[in-house]
């Protein structure tokens, strides 16, 4: 594998993973995202990530030789991952910055660059990806702005499924050209459901049946469509509503950082309510909400107030901000 930096400061934290990789034991440590809760720290054995590894070079046809770009940390399993690959492909990586431009860096020709969604939108802002053969992204939920801007461009970009313990994606789905909803298996992958909750087979990792926190609509063994995690969904007057799905409808709507969550209300049991991370007065209006939302997904209330808080990975610490949010007061939606 040939290392190239251009960001020169990662090198300490790059070498202090390779010499993890190659030291004699069986198994690497790893820290969950803590998006739901505590992060965790977890083992996992370097045959596993060796697994997954090839199943992705598989998938994207990657060979001796290509050339992938780390912009991602490796205190995550999506960093670590890339880092994997391109051992195991016998690549060529550049090491670029962990930001939201980091792809302004980006070196003239790219075989496979893994993001999260802040920064393929800066990207995409930006110019065409003509410099790049595939993109993935994964992390976070594709807002319906992001998915338009993808369809502009040429190269295919794939949104990944996946969770620490699955050791990066387990299925995929492409967003640009010929995109559908259905997340597509690995090979050596299949699915199944315990009520409407995601159970992944994946025995080339030692899952036989891992049950996640996500609520799918399942196709067939080997795809399934993605409809929220359990841990946030909301039963507002007997309907199940997903917070992601609100989310990404309203991602266009609100210039700031925002969420869905809900609140405990006795006549519809939960009431949805949106955190709203910003400096500016606002007045949501129902009627406006109503051109964006179903009636059943319009909130009733909201809550404005300092930055949210995140974690390590960039994601959104909702409990963290919600605890944080405790001293602001509702407001409702006229």
């Amino acid at each position: 594998m040939e290392i190239q930096y251009i960001d020169a400061s990662r090198k300490v934290e790059i070498e202090q993973f390779l010499k993890e990789w190659f030291n004699d034991d069986v198994y690497i440590t790893a820290k969950t995202s803590g998006s739901t809760g505590i992060p965790k720290e977890i083992k996992i054995q370097k045959k596993h990530l060796i697994h997954s590894a090839k199943n992705t070079i598989k998938y994207f046809n990657l060979n001796q030789g290509s050339h992938l770009f780390l912009c991602l940390s490796t205190d995550t399993i999506a960093g670590k991952m890339m880092l994997i690959r391109a051992i195991t492909v016998d690549g060529k990586i550049s090491i670029g910055s962990v930001k939201r431009n980091t792809m302004d860096d980006l070196p003239k020709q790219v075989d496979f660059v893994a993001l999260v969604p802040i920064q393929l939108e800066h990207y995409l802002k930006q110019k065409e990806p003509i410099n790049v053969n595939t993109i993935i992204v994964g992390g976070a939920p594709i807002s319906d702005t992001l998915r338009d801007l993808c369809q502009t461009v040429s190269s295919p970009i794939y949104q990944t499924f996946g969770m620490t313990e699955t050791l990066s994606h387990v299925a995929v789905k492409c967003i640009n050209g010929e995109a559908n909803n259905n997340y597509e298996a690995l090979e050596g992958i299949h699915f199944s459901t315990q009520g409407e909750q995601l159970i992944i087979h994946y025995p080339g990792i030692g899952h036989d049946a891992l049950l996640s926190n996500d609520i799918v609509e399942l196709i067939d063994p080997f795809h399934f469509n993605w409809l929220g995690r359990a841990d946030f969904a909301i039963n507002s007057g007997g309907i199940k509503l997903f917070p992601e799905q609100i989310e990404q409808k309203l991602s266009g709507f609100l210039p700031c950082p925002f969420f869905i969550s809900s609140i405990k209300e006795e006549s519809l049991g939960e009431s949805i309510c949106l955190y709203i991370a910003s400096e500016k007065h606002l007045d949501i209006k129902k009627e406006v909400l109503l051109k964006l939302l179903s009636k059943f997904e319009v909130p009733r209330y909201f809550k404005i107030g300092a930055p949210f808080t995140y974690t390590h990975n960039g994601k959104i610490d909702r409990l963290g901000t919600i605890k944080n949010y405790s001293s602001y007061e509702w407001r409702k939606v006229l």
